[in-house]
This record gives structure tokens, sequence and C-alpha cells, in this order.
């Protein structure tokens, strides 16, 4: 028998999931499966071993919004939260996982832009696409306008990680 190139499959080690209940629904490894499915999700499993801080699976009571909306996850100061109990599905947890890490690769937020940005990634990953079209930026930001009322659009926002007080 030939001896060759051996090609080993790994776990690759994005999150710290250890507190996850025997009986979730989904788990890390299905929403590494989910990512795989797109180019922007393969991006982000480029990039998050990158990041300083794992991503954090929380799998405890979440936390609700200022209009008691669902969170489905966030990103504080490099640490990414996702909430597990909110997100329905591993597609639901991957495209939270696209939009926080969004936010942190590019260090944007806390402006409509940010989240125009971050939804639009979300997006390419749900459509398996690599661009989006016209009425599909429109809708988001007319969600992003209605949902994101305490934000102005760019002005008072982080860009690389820092305030923008014009624009």
């Amino acid at each position: 028998m030939p001896r060759g190139l051996v090609n080993y499959s790994k776990d690759i080690d994005i999150f710290n999931d250890y507190g996850a209940p025997e009986n979730a629904d989904f788990t890390g490894k299905d929403i590494i499966e989910n990512l795989k499915k797109s180019s922007i999700g393969n991006e982000i499993l480029e990039y998050a071993p990158s990041m300083d801080k794992r991503i954090v699976l929380n799998y405890s009571i979440a936390p609700l919004d200022y209009a008691k909306r669902k969170i489905y996850g966030d990103e504080d100061g490099g640490l990414i939260t996702i909430y597990m109990r909110n997100c329905e599905d591993a597609e639901r947890a991957a495209r939270t996982i696209i939009h926080e890490c969004t936010h942190k690769r590019y260090g944007i937020g806390q402006s409509q832009w940010a989240e125009c940005v971050c939804f639009a990634q979300e997006l390419k990953h749900k459509y398996k696409r690599d661009s989006l079209k016209i009425a599909e930026k429109r809708r988001i930001i007319k969600a992003v306008k209605d949902g994101y009322p305490e934000y102005n659009w760019r002005k008072g926002g982080m860009i690389y990680g820092k305030r923008k007080d014009r624009i």
C-alpha cells in the first residue's frame, strides 16, 4: 500500500460552548456545517480563529432589547456572544455569527449604516450569493431605519473602532 500525504479531519475550535445541554436542538458543529454552505460563511470560518476571544454560545435565558425584541447575539469589546435559545436553528445562529463577526472584523457599529453592512452579509449567506440585488439592499436599509431608530445613519457610530461624530 503506497504511503503518501495523509489528510486529517479536525474540529474547528472557534466556540466556547462547553455548557451546551445534551438536549440542545443544534450545536457548534451544526453551525460550522451551516457556515460552510456559503462563501461569506467560509470567510468567517477563516477569520474567527484569529480573533482574540472565542465566540461564546450562550444557552442560558437570553436578554431582550429595549423594545422587548429577541436578541440573537452581540459583540462587546471583541467578545461575541450568540444566544442559542433565541436562535431557532443552526442557520439563524450562523447568520448571527456572520453579523457579529462583521461588526468585529471591520470595527463598525452603533450606526444604521453599520447594521446595514452586517445584515447584508447575513443575507449573502442566506441566499448563498456573493452580492445582493438593489431591491434587497433597499429592503435592508428600510428595515434597519425602522428597527434601529436610536442610531443615526453614520454620525456617532464606530468605523474601524473609532467614533465618528460627523457624517
